[in-house]
Order: structure tokens, then sequence, then C-alpha cells
């Protein structure tokens, strides 16, 4: 990117638009990003407020502060920014006053060969503009690609003699100490001095920088409000401003250094580094420098932070050597070399510290430990023999520790499990290499010497990692014949004769030990069973192993479930399967996705050993059961289903769930015509129940079921076998619509009610379905009223004996006087003359039959007398309630 500049004040005419006012003045031809928000945020100026009565004059606009800025943009290029207030706008003499200049330079990081603070004062940076350039009508011309030059105000000498002065570099060190928090801390340094001053001390924070980091250290030297800043580093003035060393909100966002009030922050910024700072900027720059020149060269270090301090601990450790420096100071160092240094650097300090380590032979285990973290950390990078001369020095140091006179089983095992950590990350197998043949003389010949527990249970992690390393056959675990195997068989049963506790130690130890390989972990579960059961307490033991080797594969190896479950299968372990299968189930591991483990194990395990289903199918539904009902916040009603499907298929009658699990599936499906999906459901439930169990159906599963049997009912003939189909299935009890809501009723009478009309001619065929429900008055009523409307459609010639007159034989038999108004209502839209010749055909029909020609009369005045659009207007708000 080539270097851009753009300049903002009040003008007649600017280079982008038609009327006069603050804006864009001109930039240059090949500047693209003068309209983004970015750039735009670099005119942004605010004076301070005059004091009361005060009126703003020509003379009082010159003593307004400069605003002199560094801001790194988005896009990653940087803009030194200065701006003025120049008091009235372009109109001169006469114009109001507000009017201020910005002047920004914005240009890629690779331009900068000098700090930021170096272009205070220069002469790229207008603080004016002429009249003639403002007051004009033309549109201006495109300014210039700009240079970068610096100003005369600042450098490091200067610097160095400002900081010499009124012990101003005991401040100075806690400014530096606020800045480089600023990551951690979030908070601003705000300083408060003359504006001269100011630069100065932004100037002294950068030159402790490399340029680079200085580059990403956005300051600016006034803020009317530091709060609002995109600046780290704000200079502030006294008065007139949202500034104020008092208030509680500047405390908390900034660190302050008020000079006028002798008021700064003070931080304990004793120590080894501040001396080389204070030395360094009073005195000799040129060896800050060299510190400079060491992080630019190996270091992607970018972005000024407390990582500072650790850096020139690094410097120091590669200047000077490990000799004098303690454990805290060795760690800060690596730490910011592995955070930071390229490849060859960090090979470079690994070969530095090989080469120290006589040295690094006396220090203690915690400080060993600090070394080995970081050469290890770096053994990638490194060469074959470096790598070799690693390993040497890793079990030399493992074999002085172990024979250490008085170190403790606590202390050794706490060195060994740490150091084995640091090496597992590099694939280095520390075991292997102490058990490895030129090592195993030295194990045995310290061991003549201490018998301890500790110590065995060390042979067996070294036993452990041997196996591993060399891939030792599985069947070789299993033969007492082989070195192996008798070596495990004797370490476990001599173990366990002396001290059952140390055996339970020494088997889990074993099981931790093959923790991240199954096949070995499986295996030898197997073969320390048959050990164990040649012990007297043999079989507790056993249970006791088991389940250790449960928790182990759900804490390290639920990836290899399935392998280690058809080991298991293999060797027709069912008790095993299922107890290594409801550890995994109910364990507190969240990675563990339990419905896949679930549908897998059943897939490939159940389905395939009928004795493993017949023994624990129940067992492993009912597990995972208990697993979904405490599951929030999901669906599980797929899952449900899916079980009852596995139920039913399997045609499991001792399941003790089953019953809490289909009232679960029944209360989600719907009171209506059901959907295929659901249509399946009720008759599976049906099946499991009735023809399997031998249970009666009830509640929803019986409605649902009756409604399903009355949809099959597709003429009269298929009446009386579908009749006494639902007969036999209620066995003289009743099909309760008593508890339905009234939605719910009207949905499923919608549903059956349409079948019953269609297919029952005589009123008795009527009344024998009828009696199949039991149903409260307001449901009667709208089953009645749904059947008069059906056999009314039906009855298209009303003077003969049509199938309406046999729904009022059934409704005068069964209906109470609200069933007979709502028939009389379906009625109403009758006209006159065929409400007369169905009154006429009534009493012709029950001319005998008092009670029902009393009934008809009352039906029939309703049917006169009720207005048939009213009628339909009380229909649809009572369809429209439901």
């Amino acid at each position: 990117m080539s270097k851009h500049q753009i300049i903002y004040t009040s003008c007649m005419r600017g280079i982008d638009g038609v009327n006069d006012g603050q804006q864009i003045y001109s930039y240059d031809a090949d500047f693209q990003d003068s309209k983004s928000q970015d750039v735009r945020s670099l005119f942004t100026y605010q004076t301070p407020a005059l004091e009361a009565g005060v009126v703003m004059s020509e003379e009082i606009a010159l003593t307004m502060p400069k605003a002199f800025i560094f801001r790194k943009l988005d896009n990653g290029t940087c803009a030194v920014t200065l701006n003025t207030y120049l008091g009235r706008d372009y109109m001169g003499s006469t114009g109001r006053f507000g009017n201020y200049l910005s002047h920004s330079i914005i240009c890629s990081e690779e331009e900068y060969a000098y700090y930021p603070c170096e272009f205070y004062g220069s002469e790229m940076l207008r603080d004016s503009m002429t009249y003639e350039e403002v007051n004009n009508s033309e549109k201006p011309l495109y300014l210039p690609v700009p240079e970068l030059l610096r100003g005369y105000y600042v450098n490091i000498n200067s610097v160095i003699e400002f900081l010499g002065e009124d012990n101003r570099v005991d401040i100075f060190k806690n400014m530096l100490h606020a800045m480089l928090s600023f990551e951690r801390e979030h908070k601003r340094l705000v300083i408060c001095d003359d504006p001269d001053n100011i630069i100065m001390w932004i100037a002294a924070l950068e030159y402790t920088l490399p340029l680079k980091l200085a580059l990403n250290i956005n300051f600016t030297t006034y803020e009317y409000d530091p709060s609002l800043s995109r600046s780290q580093i704000c200079g502030v003035v006294p008065k007139g401003t949202k500034y104020s060393p008092e208030g509680y909100e500047n405390l908390q966002l900034h660190f302050i250094f008020d000079i006028y009030r002798k008021d700064t922050v003070n931080f304990d910024n004793k120590g080894e580094f501040y001396d080389f700072i204070e030395v360094a900027m009073l005195f000799s720059y040129d060896i800050l420098k060299d510190f400079h020149e060491f992080l630019v060269n190996s270091y992607s270090y970018s972005k000024a932070s407390l990582e500072y301090y650790n850096a020139y601990s690094l410097y120091k450790l590669r200047s000077d050597g490990i000799s004098g420096f303690d454990r805290q100071s060795f760690m800060n160092a690596v730490s910011f070399a592995e955070k930071f240094a390229n490849v060859e650097e960090k090979v470079a300090l690994t070969k530095q510290l090989l080469a120290e380590k006589d040295k690094i032979a006396k220090f203690d285990d915690e400080y060993s430990l600090e070394v080995f973290r970081y050469i290890l950390g770096s053994y990638d990078f490194l060469s074959t023999s470096m790598q070799e001369k690693i390993k040497s020095f890793v079990i030399e140091k493992i074999f002085n520790s172990f024979r250490e006179t008085g170190k403790s089983e606590k202390e050794f095992i706490k060195f060994y499990k740490n150091i084995g950590q640091l090496c597992d990350r590099s694939r280095i197998s520390i075991d292997a290499g102490l058990i490895h043949e030129d090592n195993q003389q030295k194990i045995l010949a310290a061991m003549q010497y201490d018998v301890s527990n500790w110590k065995l249970a060390f042979i067996i992690t070294t036993l452990c990692s041997y196996v591993k390393d060399k891939a030792v056959p599985v069947n070789r675990l299993y033969d007492v014949e082989s070195s192996v195997g008798r070596l495990y068989a004797g370490i476990v049963q001599s173990v366990y004769k002396t001290d059952g506790n140390n055996g339970y130690l020494v088997v889990t130890k074993i099981l931790d030990e093959f923790s991240n390989n199954h096949e070995y972990l499986t295996n030898m579960a197997l073969s320390l069973e048959r050990v164990l059961l040649d012990l007297p307490s043999g079989e507790a033991a056993v249970r006791f192993m088991w389940k250790y080797f449960y928790n182990v594969i759900v804490t390290s190896q639920y990836e290899n479930r399935n392998s280690i479950f058809t080991i298991l299968n293999n060797c027709n372990r069912t008790d095993q399967m299922y107890g290594l299968f409801e550890s995994l189930l109910n364990s507190n591991r969240d990675s563990i996705n339990r419905d896949a483990l679930f549908v897998e194990h059943y897939d490939h395990f159940v389905t395939n050993n009928s004795k493993y289903s017949k023994k624990y199918l129940p067992y492993i539904l009912g597990t995972y059961y208990e697993y979904i009902k405490r599951s929030k916040n999901r669906d599980i009603s797929q899952i449900e289903e899916k079980l009852f499907y596995i139920i039913h298929q399997n045609k499991l009658g001792d399941v003790p769930f089953v019953d809490e699990l289909i009232d679960n599936i029944v209360n989600k499906i719907p009171i209506e015509r059901p959907s295929k999906e659901n249509y399946k459901i009720i008759t599976d439930i049906f099946d499991y129940n009735f023809n399997y169990r031998r249970h009666g159906v009830r509640g929803k599963v019986l409605l649902i079921f009756v409604g399903m049997n009355i949809e099959k009912i597709k003429s009269h003939k298929d009446l009386r076998p579908a009749m006494e189909g639902i007969e036999r299935i209620i066995n003289g009890k009743k099909v309760d619509l008593f508890g339905l809501t009234e939605k719910d009723a009207n949905n499923y009478l919608e549903w059956i009610v349409p079948y019953i009309t269609d297919s029952c001619q005589t009123s008795n065929e009527l009344i024998k379905i009828y009696e199949l429900f039991n149903m409260s008055p307001r449901v009667s009523e709208i089953y009645m009223t749904m059947c008069a409307k059906d056999y009314l459609k039906q009855s298209k010639d009303i003077n003969e004996h049509c199938s309406f007159y046999e729904f009022l034989k059934f409704l005068f038999t069964v209906g109470n006087v609200n069933e007979r108004e709502a028939t009389g209502r379906v009625l109403c839209k009758l006209n006159k003359q065929k409400l007369e010749i169905m009154d006429r055909k009534v009493k012709t029909i029950f001319f005998k039959d008092k009670k029902a020609l009393r009934y008809w009369d009352e039906i029939n005045e309703i049917a006169l007398s009720t207005n048939p659009l009213l009628n339909s207007i009380n229909n649809f708000l009572k369809r429209k309630k439901f």
C-alpha cells in the first residue's frame, strides 16, 4: 500500500461535496478508503469546555490543545493524525466558531522506519489552512502523495534528558507497567501534564519497545473523553473535559497519572527488569536496542503485554546461561520461548540447556522438571541424535532420583509421574527405557536394598510400558510360561497374599498403565481374572477389578468401546458386557453420546447374541429408559417409540417400565383420526397389551383403537362384525369419553360419527353403538347433533321412511331435552314446507307413541322458532372457541 493523506475541515466546497461546512476537504488521488468509518473516526475532536461566562475568541482558540494521534486501523494500516482547533469556520472573521482541522497520513506498517512519537511537530501534518483554500467555490485539487517526515522535538536523546529531570524515571516505570498491563486489565493509561510533556511520556514508553510492538499501541496526546477513546494511551487537560481524576468511573477504567496533582499510580516495580530499563533510559539506550534486536529477529511477539517481563528473563538466560537463575525466572523465560520463539530459536535454547546438563543434574526435582518441560516441548524439532541425548538425560535423572537416599515414595512418584507426563507428550516411553535390558540390572540392584511396595509399583509401571513399547503379543499376557505373563502373575499374587489393599493398588496400577490401549487393557483384565480367582478372596478381588475396569473404559477408552465389547462378546462374557454398558450409560462424562451408544450396542451385540439378549435386554432397555427420562430440553418421543418397538418385536413381557412408557407415548397422540405413524403405534400397543400380555386395554389406547375399528365400517354389512370385535375388546366396559376436553371430544366424534351414520340403518343399531361409550351430557349433545346433521343430509326424500326417522327413534329413546333442542336447531335450516311434510310423517310413524309425539312437538317448535342465520353464527362461535 502506498502512502495516503486526507484533510477534514470547514470549507466552502470539499472534494466530494457540493455543500459548505465541516467536511473532507481533499485527499490524494489514489486513496480508496476516504469514506470508511475507520478513517472518519480520526476526525473526532472536541475542545475543552470554557469556564462559565467565558466566550470563545480568536485568542482563546489558539490555546486549545492539539490532538496528535497514532492509530492502527482495522485493515492493518497505520494513521498519524493532527487535530487542531482553528476557531472560526471557512468564512474567516465573519464565520462561526467550532471549526477544526484534521490532517491524517495513512500508510502500511512497513512504511514506518521511525517510532510514531517522532512525527510529533513534523511539517508533514498541517495545523492551519489559508483563507483562499477553504473559501473557494471550486472543487479542491487532489492532495499529493505524502512523505513520512520526522519532527525535531522528539528523539531518544530528548527523552533521556526529559526522564532525568524531577525524578521522572520512577513515574515512568509505573507508566510502563500500566501500559504493559493493558492486555490483562483493559485499562487505559491516562496522562495529565503539559502537552509537550505528554508526548515525551508517550515517547519514553514507545522507546522501551521494539518498533513493531510500538506500532500496535494507539495513543493520542489530547482526548476529551478517555472512556470513549480508541487509544490505549490518552493525554488529557486538567479542566473542561470528561476527565476527572477523582471520578469513580475514571479510576475503574484507567490508570491515571496526574502530574499536576502529583497523583500517580504506584506499582511494585522492583526487580532486575526495571533496573535494566532505568539504566537504558537514563544512560545507555544501546543495551535496550540489543534486547529489541533479540526479540525482533527470532520471536513472533507483537503486542506489548506483561509477557515483556518474561521476554527479558529469556534474554538474560540466552545471554548469561542458567547459572544464577532461580526456578521462577527460568519458568518465565521458557514460557515466553514456548509461546513466541521460532523453531530455530527453540532448538538453540534446547542445545544450550543440554550443554549445561551437569549443572541441571544438581537441581532439585521441581526445577529439573521445569527444565525437562521445556526441552521435551521442543523434542519434535530436534535431530535424532539430540532426541537420543534427551532420552538418556531423562533416564539418568530418574535413576538418580530412584536411588536417592531418603527419597520417599510420595516424592519419587510425584517426580516420576510429572516427568512421565512430559515424556508422553513427546511420545517418549520412559518406562520402556527403564526396563530396557541395559537398565534392568540397575533396577534389580536397587530392589535388593529396598523392597518397599512403592518400588514394586514402579516395577509394574515399567513392565507395562515395556509391553506397550515392544508391542508384546496379547497372548503372552495370558501365558504364565512367558516372561511377561509370569512376572505379572507373580507380582499380583505375592502382593495380594501380603496385603490385600496393596493388591488392589497393584491391579488398578496395571489397568491404569494400559488405559491408552484398549486391546491390552481388556485382555489384561481377562488375564488378571484368572490370576485373582486362584486367591482365597478371589471372587471379591475379581468384582473389584471389573468395576475398576469399567471406570477406566469410561474415562479413557470410550472411542474403542465396540472393539472392547467385541472382545468380551467373543469370550462370551455377557455379565461384563452389560456391566460395561451400564457404566458407560450412567457415567457423568458429557462427551459420551448415550443415544448412539444404545443404538449401536443393541444393533451390534444384543441382536446378534441370543444368550446376551435373553438375559440382559430388559435391563439394557431399563437403564437406557432411565437415562432418557433424565434428559432435559429435548423431545424423546421417537426414542420412546423405538424402545416400545424393541419390546414389542422381542415380545418382552417382564419389562417393569413398559406401562409408563406406553402412557408417555400415547399421551402425545392427539384424540382424532391417527396419522399413518400413530395408527401403527396404537395397533402395536394394542397387540402387545391385548394379544401378547393378555392385559385389558384402557384409556386413550382403547379410545383410539375403537375409533380405528369404527373407521373400518365401510357399509352396513361391516357393522355387526365390527361391533362384535369392539365388544370383545371392551369386555362389558364402556369406552370413556367423560374425561376428554370438549375440543378433544369434538375432534374424536368428527372422526367416528360419519362412519356410524353411514352404516347404522336402525335405531337399535344406533343405540347399541351409543351404549359403547360413556359420555358427559355436553359430549352426548355434540354426538346427537352430528348424527342429526348426517342423517338429515342422507334423507333426500323426507316424505319417505328415511334414515332420519330411525335417528329420531334413537333420539326419543336415549336423548334428553338438551339433545332434542339441539336437533331442533339442526332442523331450522329446513323451509316451512319441508318441516310441515316432516311433521306429518313423524306423526304418522309415531301416532301410537304419545311420548315420542310430545318430544317431536318440542323439536318442531324449536326448528320453527330458530333463526337459521343466528344459529349458524352461534355454531361458528362455538367452533372458534374449540
